[in-house]
């Protein structure tokens, strides 16, 4: 871990495939980056251990979006937008969901207000009228609201 990176939170949350199959992965967020991984079987309950699967940097720029009213299998989502994987998350109850969301946003506007540095241009992201490509060729649209834009 790198001495400036700060630990922020913590928490399970329901990645979506591009064939539309959920997963669960723990989320850890910290001050400069998002990152989630597997959670990997062990022996004893008192240890947990994950093997990370991604790591997206704020630096190269990132966007949250609530999709509003689409849910997944009832639950409420949020998509990532992000230069190296997009994706749509889904939480366990809409409280948990604002949750993140507030958190996403929180530090994703303290490490971009830090010193002078400027996020990189997400213009090829059209956050209100998100749409997601799917391995067969379609696409599909939804409702969504950007969720702490550059600051």
């Amino acid at each position: 871990l790198k001495e400036s990176r700060q630990f922020l939170k913590r928490g399970e949350l329901i990645k979506i495939s591009t064939r539309d199959v959920g997963k669960k992965y723990m989320f850890f967020l910290f001050n400069d980056m998002l990152v989630y991984a597997s959670k990997l079987f062990s022996f004893t309950k008192s240890e947990e251990q994950y093997k990370s699967h991604r790591e997206l940097s704020f630096k190269l720029g990132i966007q949250f979006v609530d999709l509003n009213a689409e849910t997944w299998s009832g639950k409420p989502g949020f998509m990532i937008l992000h230069p190296s994987k997009t994706f749509k998350v889904f939480a366990e109850s809409e409280l948990e969901k604002r949750q993140w969301l507030a958190a996403l946003k929180s530090a994703k506007g303290v490490f971009y207000n830090k010193g002078s540095f400027s996020p990189p241009s997400m213009a090829t992201f059209n956050l209100h009228n998100a749409v997601s490509q799917r391995r067969d060729g379609s696409s599909e649209s939804s409702s969504a609201t950007e969720v702490g834009g550059a600051t």
